[in-house]
């Protein structure tokens, strides 16, 4: 939308609470059009976030510090953003953190049998 406004969002500089507390605000304190403008500025902010996280991606050879990140933005959220989240959002990327933490601890995922193994084990069967 940047392209068809004509001036900058008056609500850019605003912190990511206060532009949640007026977007969430239904008081009447707002106008439909500051509370789409604060919509928009939470927009972009996240939009700016998953642009630097790409950036950092590109350079990192495993994706902790990706999820770690992604937690930080998750823990940064606010209680009204977060309750819009699934059940165990959160922990989904505990849980890949975690995984990838035991995959350097020497924990070894099992691995598939290769194709010979199950044609001799359908020959061994047959």
């Amino acid at each position: 939308m940047k392209g068809q406004r004509d001036t900058e969002n008056p609500f850019a500089h605003l912190s990511r609470k206060a532009l949640v507390a007026m977007l969430e605000d239904e008081s009447g304190a707002y106008t439909k059009v500051e509370r789409y403008a604060a919509w928009e500025a939470i927009h972009d902010l996240d939009n700016a976030g998953v642009r630097r996280n790409r950036m950092l991606q590109e350079h990192e050879p495993d994706r902790r510090p990706d999820l770690l990140r992604t937690l930080e933005y998750i823990d940064n959220l606010s209680e009204l953003e977060q309750m819009r989240n699934p059940p165990g959002y959160r922990e989904f990327f505990v849980n890949l953190l975690n995984q990838g933490e035991a995959l350097e601890s020497g924990y070894e995922p099992p691995s598939l049998p290769s194709l010979l193994d199950i044609l001799q084990q359908i020959e061994d069967v047959g």
